[in-house]
């Protein structure tokens, strides 16, 4: 029996037990044993207790099936470790712990740079008394740039107020000196129509119908309006000066509509002036009178003829409003006969109409051209309007006199 007995320790390779070591056979604690048909085959033996087993020879010939381990109960299987008496048994393919991963290889960190070395603080403490003069003097600076920054923009508007002040008193002068050159210009072209006048006027007076003049009134243009003011600085004028501008744009308007109707009314009456002058020629009469009972004996009414008659062709019967009446002859005029009026007498007794209204007319245009002088009634023309304001204008940056 004792040559038949297997040695453990030759098979798992130990010479000698452990102190403390479990006896052979028993079950080593923390070891898993393999169950039967899982892991080696039975009758096999690791390659390490193959190594240092004697030979068969040696146990009477043959070889001697292992004997079988002691099974214990079922456990956790723990994570498989080396025992006391070597590594355990590894479990069979499919049990046991997954392998983990290994974890990608990653780079080495990058080698900080070395902190450079803070400077060691100096500190410094300083009493109550500096930091109330700090305090102080940093007022004082503030105060001072303050000051001098309220200097610097008074100063600065000051001379840009003078900069635009010059400019604006600049431009007054050159305006002054440019309407005195159009109102000059203006009061030329007004002196002209006021010769036109005179002369038209004199036509009149005789009977005579002023083609010549009635033909100058229509290309009358006086060079003088509101649009003259406009950028001429006239705000900086003085309260004389604004009002006798005023005057005179208004002066001149009012010219140019009364020579416009004057214009007007010359072609209206010009028909009726033609009729007149070729009666002059060939007179004709106009006026009739009757003989009627008055109050206390005979006297005549004066009546307008409905179609006049030439003193060359006496008429012997005249139309007096609806009725005819025959033409006095000789005897004692009776109350169906008209009496003719000589047509050279009609004048001073029944002025032209026609002749009065447009001597009117041009005495008027005159009068607003040279004024009305008449005491109590003074009125300035528009002549005299502009002479008085190119004086007052030339008076605008003259210096003062001492």
């Amino acid at each position: 029996m004792a040559a038949g007995k297997i040695d453990l320790k030759a098979r798992l390779g130990r010479k000698s037990a452990a102190p403390g070591a479990p006896p052979p056979g028993a079950p080593v604690p923390g070891a898993v044993s393999a169950p039967p048909g899982v892991g080696l085959p039975q009758g096999s033996v690791p390659p390490q207790a193959a190594a240092s087993r004697p030979p068969a020879a040696a146990v009477s010939g043959f070889p001697q099936p292992a004997a079988p381990a002691a099974r214990p109960a079922p456990a956790a299987r723990p994570a498989p470790q080396a025992g006391v008496l070597g590594p355990s048994i590894p479990p069979p393919p499919g049990f046991g712990p997954k392998p983990v991963a290994a974890a990608p290889s990653a780079q080495p960190p990058a080698a900080q740079p070395p902190a450079a070395a803070r400077p060691n603080a100096i500190r410094i403490e300083m009493t109550e008394e500096v930091v109330q003069a700090q305090k102080a003097g940093r007022s004082k600076v503030m105060l001072l740039a303050a000051f001098t920054l309220a200097i610097g923009l008074g100063i600065g508007y000051g001379v840009g107020g003078l900069a635009e002040a010059s400019k604006g008193a600049d431009a007054a002068l050159l305006g002054a000196q440019s309407l005195v050159k159009e109102i000059e210009a203006a009061n030329t072209k007004v002196s002209e129509l006021n010769d036109t006048l005179k002369a038209a006027a004199g036509k009149v007076k005789e009977g005579k119908y002023p083609s010549e003049e009635i033909e100058k009134l229509g290309a009358v243009d006086i060079p003088f309006d509101g649009t003259n003011l406009v950028g001429k600085g006239i705000g900086r004028y003085n309260a004389t000066a604004v009002s006798l501008l005023l005057g005179y744009s208004s002066a001149v308007a009012d010219v140019e509509s009364q020579t416009e109707k004057l214009r007007r009314l010359f072609g209206a009456f010009k028909p009726q002036w033609e009729q007149i002058e070729a009666e002059a020629k060939e007179p004709k009469v106009h006026w009739g009178l009757v003989v009627a009972d008055g109050p206390k004996g005979k006297w005549a009414k004066m009546t307008p003829l409905a179609k006049p008659f030439s003193v060359k062709e006496w008429a012997s019967e005249v139309e007096v409003g609806k009725s005819k009446m025959s033409v006095y002859k000789k005897g004692d005029p009776e109350g169906s006969e008209v009496i003719p009026v000589d047509p050279t007498t009609e004048a001073g007794v029944c002025p032209n109409n026609i002749q009065l209204r447009l001597m009117g007319a041009l005495l008027d245009l005159g009068s607003s051209i040279v004024g009305d002088s008449t005491p109590g009634h003074e009125v300035p023309g528009v002549i005299d309007q502009g002479n008085k304001l190119v004086d007052q204008l030339k008076k605008i940056g003259a210096p003062a006199a001492g």
